[in-house]
């Protein structure tokens, strides 16, 4: 009898292995993945060079495990299992209170953090209206939501370095912040249009000084899941609410991507709305530059250098500036000071998990 439980096991095995196997191989490749939100390998290719050189091993084992039958569902159930098992976190994102995500960081470079204040400083010193805002994460506003025992860098820390070592116009957001509920998104790891608000808010008390302007606030979308739920797994998680923000008082926008000819007649891409990520809504996502012209006709002009925490801050600012230019270092390799001119009110915003980790901030100089 035990002979034959034996037999038993192990031919159940090999048809749950063989079995998946041949699923596979009837199983069309899928290019995208819309719940990782990333394109999946694709099947190498065979040749002489790429398996002697052990490129074909690689490249196959990462493409089967991109390709493999089920793969959302048994990512699911990892994530499931480590939630059941009282994990407090999977990929580096823990699973806090009422279905957040929140970005888990231990460290960071402290070099790297001294060279970026250094960047930004050396910038300053050419320039007559630099503000510097750097904007805390989730895990430092909503701590409040995070497991027992989590740990991560101490944002605070960072930003008091930062603020006292800069000489520029220091744009403090974060008090303001730690008194709100609600200032990101649950499943992504930027500020949502409140979190924005307070952003835009310190920036007319710090800057401008003037009292904000009031805007409308029209939902687009309830299923946005962000990029915390990618690496989460969590993909059961209910989305988050995506707001179209406008000024009380109407104002016309053309907005200019990356030089190109399009000239988009809205702040707005409602395109990334059927899309997996839809904080593109705001601006189209990503880019090396991007212009705005508004009709305010006032001759301000703001120049922004950013990551993309300033998406969202940008619906609010069109209230305040005949033009905006943007800029993202990451992509972006033109001479600065061509762009500049004497009058404009430039900004450096950063979210604090960028500015530690950024590489790109020496090409400020």
């Amino acid at each position: 009898m035990k002979r034959k439980i034996q037999y038993l096991t192990i031919i159940l095995f090999l048809i749950f292995i063989f079995g998946f196997a041949i699923v596979n191989i009837f199983t069309s490749d899928r290019e995208f993945s819309p719940n990782e939100n990333r394109y999946l390998a694709n099947m190498p290719e065979i040749s002489i060079d790429n398996i002697f050189n052990n490129d074909f091993d690689e490249e196959f084992d990462t493409y089967f495990n991109d390709q493999f039958v089920f793969r959302d569902q048994w990512i699911m159930l990892k994530s499931l299992y480590q939630q059941a098992t009282f994990n407090i976190a999977n990929n580096e994102v823990y699973y806090a209170k009422d279905q957040n995500l929140i970005s888990q960081t231990l460290s960071y470079n402290e070099a790297l953090v001294a060279n970026n204040i250094k960047y930004v400083n050396n910038f300053a010193k050419n320039y007559a209206n630099v503000n510097f805002m750097l904007v805390p994460s989730a895990a430092l506003i909503n701590k409040d939501l995070l497991p027992s025992f989590s740990y991560n860098y101490d944002q605070l820390a960072i930003i008091e370095q930062a603020y006292t070592n800069v000489e520029a116009n220091n744009i403090n957001a974060v008090d303001n912040l730690l008194k709100e509920d609600g200032m990101y998104f649950r499943t992504d790891h930027h500020w949502n249009e409140k979190g924005a608000r307070i952003g835009y808010e310190a920036i007319c008390d710090q800057v401008l000084n003037k009292e904000p302007n009031s805007f409308n606030y029209q939902l687009v979308a309830d299923d946005f899941k962000g990029t915390l739920l990618s690496r989460a797994g969590t993909f059961w998680y209910e989305g988050d609410e995506i707001y179209h923000i406008a000024p009380d008082e109407a104002i016309k926008v053309e907005m200019q991507i990356d030089q190109e000819e399009k000239i988009y007649d809205s702040i707005y891409v409602n395109e990334a709305l059927n899309e997996k990520d839809k904080y593109t809504y705001y601006e189209g996502g990503n880019h090396a530059y991007v212009k705005i012209n508004t009709s305010l006709n006032n001759g301000k002009k703001a120049f922004i250098i950013k990551d993309s925490y300033a998406h969202i801050l940008i619906p609010y600012l069109i209230s305040e500036y005949e033009e905006i230019e943007m800029i993202d270092l990451r992509y972006f390799r033109q001479d600065l000071k061509e762009m500049i001119e004497e009058d404009d009110d430039i900004y450096i915003i950063y979210s604090v998990d960028s500015f530690i980790s950024d590489t790109n901030l020496v090409f400020l100089n």
